[in-house]
């Protein structure tokens, strides 16, 4: 991992033992691992420090580099919706078969499996590209995708109902750094604020110009990347303490 990288991942678990000495000591793994990550954070501390000018103590702000990334609020999210080139013809199509529709989830699986599409598949397929096609993020953005242990054991390898905490870590730093390609669509909520408690969650930072289409799901703020998106696996945070095990900090390569 790069010191940028290393901060990031140490800086937002000192954040939550800070916050569980203040409240609760029990949530604590052990006193030795919070030194251990308080000694880390205060060594890339002073380099990020020197680098970085525009530092906000908030897990929805980060900078990589030059870059900042930022989960939006629900308000913006309204507004950028609003802003969506798609024709009602498209909108019609898209909404009626994909959005929110089990018949979603089939589409992807055969993509993923490189199966043959049926003609209302292959329309919605289309339909979704040419807008997804003429459609880019105006800013940097931070979306999120809740996942499970079936996506690690898939593009990993890694099964983490067999292994502790400090394994699980071992493991994930020997994929860091690696390309993962998403064959079907992929759906991500904008917001920090749309929670659905999960075993795992992929936090995406998406560059600016990235070509995605921003969907009237108000509810889930939801976001769709074409399919053969392609992401670096940056970095993560593993806490058995938390009602999410594992985040995976991922980065779009923009097309």
């Amino acid at each position: 991992m790069s010191e940028i990288e290393l901060f990031n991942k140490y800086k937002y678990e000192f954040d939550l033992y800070q916050r569980y000495i203040q409240t609760e000591y029990k949530y604590l793994k052990s006193l030795e691992r919070y030194e251990y990550v308080r000694s880390e954070f205060l060594k890339y501390k002073k380099y990020y420090e020197q680098k970085t000018k525009d530092y906000r103590k908030n897990s929805s702000y980060i900078i990589l580099g030059k870059d900042s990334y930022e989960f939006i609020i629900p308000s913006k999210f309204n507004e950028l919706m609003l802003k969506t080139n798609i024709s009602d013809t498209e909108r019609k199509i898209i909404n009626g078969s994909y959005i929110g529709r089990t018949f979603s989830w089939n589409l992807n699986s055969k993509l993923r499996k490189g199966e043959k599409l049926k003609e209302e598949e292959l329309l919605v397929k289309n339909t979704l590209q040419k807008v997804i096609n003429k459609n880019k993020t105006s800013e940097n953005y931070i979306c999120k995708k809740y996942i499970h242990y079936d996506y690690i054991e898939k593009n990993f390898g890694i099964y983490p109902l067999k292994l502790n905490d400090i394994e699980l870590e071992k493991q994930l730093d020997c994929h860091v750094g690696e390309i993962i390609e998403e064959k079907g669509f992929m759906s991500c909520s904008m917001t920090d604020s749309h929670v659905i408690n999960g075993e795992g969650v992929l936090n995406i930072y998406v560059h600016s110009e990235t070509k995605a289409f921003i969907t009237d799901n108000i509810n889930e703020t939801e976001i769709i990347f074409d399919c053969g998106t392609k992401y670096v696996f940056m970095n993560y945070i593993v806490n058995s303490n938390s009602k999410t095990r594992i985040i995976l900090n991922m980065l779009i390569i923009r097309i």
